[in-house]
């Protein structure tokens, strides 16, 4: 979206489209309108930022220092696949 920074809010989930796959990737300079999902064209750079968010929300933080607990891990649904 518009001054965003390049992030956008999730799309809810539609059988229509992609936009409701469990994981999505975008070029958002390239498709702002969040048309064309690469996740699945694109397995490095997509396991690069899911490792990258993995070690986040294991350590807690996205910066540097002690790593602190995420309270209630075990109900968070979506992060599931981390333990794939």
């Amino acid at each position: 979206s518009p001054d965003s920074g390049g992030w956008s809010q999730p799309v809810p989930r539609n059988n229509n489209d992609n936009k409701g796959a469990d994981f999505q990737l975008y070029n958002l300079e390239l498709d702002p309108g969040e048309e064309n999902n690469l996740y699945s064209k694109n397995n490095i750079i997509a396991n690069e930022l899911k490792d990258e968010l993995k070690k986040i929300i294991i350590d807690g933080r996205s910066s540097d220092g002690k790593k602190l607990k995420n309270e209630n891990i075990e109900n968070w649904k979506q992060i599931n696949w981390i333990n794939k």
